[in-house]
């Protein structure tokens, strides 16, 4: 059987701030911010980005993806109950084994579990919370309650070092995806130019989805519109690397944004591993 190769590369997913304005109930936007955080974890994002003004629901977007970002463990702790959260009950699972688990680096063999700062004592003394029934302590140059922390334990299962999170692909492992708010789309592209990402725009109109051979596998921020209009519409003047139109021969009148992402995953992880040669 031959074994298929996952690459390490850069990938930014980037949505709009009113990605959810066509959901009407706070139940079904929940949901499709989870199906959104889902598919980035599954593309092994190191980001998702959003962008733009706020619409109907941006609390509710910004407060799922954060959630959803941390490891299951520490969920309760670090989100107090609050009104964007009262349907993370029915969130479609999002269970990333690194993060939850814990992974043992190929560098040093030490194993790294994720833990959240909940206390800081004299200044720089940490307490730590990596979900087991013992919190860490340890010394760290600046303590910052709430900060999530990479803790390394020996093969004895004392701490090594304490690090500063890590997300996207590191060291062999996928540590999850953080979240991002630009306001403007000029100053998320930006921020994917200086740290040189190809900027790729999905659209309607844009040109036949084969052409993301040129920038993949590679470092990339994919980009998509609003409910309402694409981004070439709502922005003609952005200066990105590539549009394409990810379901050009849609059978329907208008692709979804979560759709979109989805349609991005399986032809995104093809040209990855070699399937659309």
């Amino acid at each position: 059987m031959m074994l298929l190769r996952c690459y390490y590369r850069r990938l930014r997913i980037s949505i709009p701030g009113d990605a959810l304005s066509a959901n009407p109930s706070l139940r079904e936007k929940t949901l499709v911010a989870g199906y959104i955080a889902r598919a980035a974890a599954t593309l092994r994002a190191e980001g998702v980005d959003v962008y733009g003004p706020p619409g109907p629901g941006f609390d509710v977007l910004m407060s799922v993806l954060t959630y959803l970002s941390y490891p299951a463990y520490l969920r309760k702790l670090a989100f107090p109950l609050r009104p964007e959260l009262r349907y993370a009950g029915v969130l479609p699972p999002v269970t990333i084994k690194e993060l939850n688990e814990g992974f043992v680096d190929r560098e040093e063999g030490l194993l790294f579990k994720v833990g959240l700062v909940v206390a800081c004592e004299h200044g720089s003394n940490a307490v730590i919370d990596v979900g087991e029934e013992s919190r860490i302590r340890a010394k760290l140059k600046s303590c910052r309650k709430g900060s999530l922390v990479l803790v390394a334990f020996d093969k004895k299962r004392k701490v090594k070092k304490v690090i500063g999170m890590k997300r996207g692909i590191w060291r062999g492992a996928y540590l999850g995806f953080e979240v991002r708010y630009f306001k403007t789309i000029y100053d998320a592209i930006e921020y994917y130019k200086r740290e040189k990402l190809k900027v790729v725009v999905t659209s309607r109109q844009g040109e036949w989805p084969g052409k993301l051979r040129e920038v993949v596998p590679g470092d990339v921020a994919l980009m998509f519109g609003s409910p309402d209009a694409g981004i070439p519409e709502k922005y003609p003047d952005v200066d990105v690397d590539l549009v394409v139109n990810i379901i050009p021969c849609q059978g329907v009148k208008t692709v979804r944004l979560e759709e979109a992402l989805w349609a991005s995953v399986g032809l995104i992880s093809s040209l990855e591993s070699g399937l659309c040669e």
